[in-house]
């Protein structure tokens, strides 16, 4: 079908406004054609993977058919949620020439880097180049053809959404006009209303151009002097964007560091791609607390200390714990690997709490600082334990393997270790530290606290959540999908019980400001 511009100029005139519904209704029409297409286009995608992995044409070791099914689909599921959701919140709010270009040279270059990893496995003689038309076929459909429909679809979706929505808007301010006469439950079903009255969702303000002075102004509360007065507005829930801010320009150094090395192999370059590429997830993420943070109470400069000297503090506590508890308590080691969410969890607990005892200016009074504080500590843990993984991938290497290793397993660890991070030790650790905060609101003591149900039963998910996923199971991928959804939904719920409770304090209170 051919999409109608509904606010053609010689069309808005002659038409009545039922010829206006119905053009409208064939061109909502044609936009969800195009979502059920771009499903559709995804299985049929995961299909033809899942044939090439079994007929090992594809240049994967797997030939587990259910885990290669699981893993497709799960792929395409996520990159099929991420496009719905930067549509219906209007992540991108204009079909421009900069941002196709963006988007053709983001493609281009993932595609290139695919190329060349599939020529290097063809070459190398591990996997053969098929003979057999169909499994030709099937190749080439997967490694170009199926991914520029994608890309093709996506962007004319895209452009169509837009289009559709713009001229929504349109209708809307002419209805008078258009559409005089038509009731307003019938303008509700066509989804024509106040263009102000539409929710721009969570992270509206992220791919809007921001200056230096902005992300300034931001950085510069909670001392003594720039900690605002409370005020109901903190109680609503911001539109944050520094977070993206700041890890475009990360991602933008973590790159350049990468080229740098696959292009001049030079050992010098590896220290700053480890600590970049360690901290860059974890440190956008910090930032997305700190503006979550709407009390605006706790310097950034706070923060930082917290995050280095709340991450090392954990691992030294962790360590020493990994020492003295196997001797403890000697059915530990039944646990294997999970009892990792034991001994980490509690070592982050500890040196929090040790922080905030030796640093009573940090502000701990609302949620929001529980859940900023525990992000600090969480994400020094992390990006710490991230570059110690890195680094373990080739410190008994020999030097011939030297860059081989780096190349593959180090890189991967990192890129794999940032991607999972929102969903890791930031958000336990957050966890954890809202529920002594609640514990710590209603007993008085730091004993009393840890030792009542209002903490154990959310430190006890936090330590449930970290140990399964530390425990190997033949899905895990499956696992992780789910972990990440849990601990995805009980951040957000503590998060939003944090602007809640805040509904509740005085207008007139004050504000206990951190330097």
């Amino acid at each position: 079908m051919i999409p109608v511009n509904i606010m053609n100029a010689n069309a808005a005139v002659l038409d009545s406004p039922e010829a206006l519904l119905k053009r409208l209704e064939e061109e909502q029409s044609f936009v969800q054609k195009k979502w059920l297409s771009l499903f559709w286009l995804f299985i049929f995608n995961a299909l033809v993977s899942i044939y090439l992995h079994v007929a090992e044409l594809s240049p994967q070791e797997s030939t587990d058919v259910s885990s290669i099914f699981t893993e497709q689909v799960a792929g395409y599921f996520i990159e099929f949620l991420v496009i719905y959701f930067c549509i219906k919140y209007q992540l991108i709010k204009r079909f421009s020439v900069r941002w196709a270009v963006f988007c053709m040279l983001l493609y281009a270059a993932a595609y290139a880097y695919d190329a060349n990893d599939l020529f290097e496995s063809y070459s190398s003689g591990r996997y053969e180049f098929p003979t057999n038309s169909l499994a030709f076929v099937a190749v080439i459909y997967d490694q170009l053809i199926a991914r520029v429909a994608v890309f093709f679809l996506t962007l004319t979706m895209i452009g169509s959404v837009i289009s559709l929505r713009h001229q929504l808007s349109e209708l809307w301010l002419k209805r008078d006009t258009l559409l005089k006469g038509v009731s307003q439950e019938l303008l509700a079903k066509y989804s024509i209303k106040d263009p102000q009255k539409i929710k721009k969702g969570f992270l509206a303000e992220c791919f809007k151009r921001h200056s230096l002075d902005e992300a300034e102004q931001l950085l510069i509360v909670g001392t003594s002097t720039t900690t605002p007065p409370f005020d109901m507005g903190m109680s609503q829930v911001p539109r944050p964007w520094l977070f993206v801010w700041v890890f475009i320009r990360c991602l933008v150094v973590y790159g350049v560091l990468l080229l740098c090395w696959y292009q001049f192999q030079n050992h010098l370059i590896l220290p700053g791609l480890i600590v970049v590429g360690s901290f860059l997830t974890p440190f956008a993420l910090l930032i997305l607390f700190y503006e979550l943070n709407t009390p605006k109470n706790i310097s950034f400069a706070k923060v930082i200390q917290l995050t280095l000297i709340g991450g090392v503090l954990a691992i030294l506590i962790s360590l020493v714990m990994y020492e003295v508890l196997p001797t403890l308590f000697p059915d530990l080691r039944l646990l294997g690997s999970s009892k990792a969410g034991i001994v980490e969890e509690v070592g982050k607990l500890v040196g929090l709490i040790i922080l905030l005892n030796a640093l009573p200016e940090v502000a701990f009074k609302y949620r929001l600082n529980a859940l900023l504080i525990g992000a600090a500590v969480g994400a020094g843990f992390d990006a710490f334990e991230s570059a110690g993984y890195a680094f373990d991938t080739f410190l008994f290497t020999s030097p011939s393997k030297f860059s081989q290793i780096i190349s593959n397993e180090t890189v991967l660890n990192i890129h794999m270790r940032g991607i999972l991070a929102p969903f890791t030790h930031m958000v336990w650790t957050a966890i954890a530290a809202s529920a002594y905060w609640q514990a710590k609101k209603r007993h008085g003591t730091t004993v009393a606290a840890l030792t009542s149900w209002h903490f154990l039963k959310l430190f006890l998910i936090a330590v449930v959540l970290h140990m399964a996923w530390d425990f190997e199971t033949d899905y895990d991928l499956l696992k992780i999908l789910v972990l990440c959804i849990i601990a995805y939904v009980l951040t957000s719920k503590l998060i939003r019980l944090g602007f809640k409770e805040l509904e509740a304090v005085p207008a007139d209170a004050p504000l206990k400001a951190t330097s």
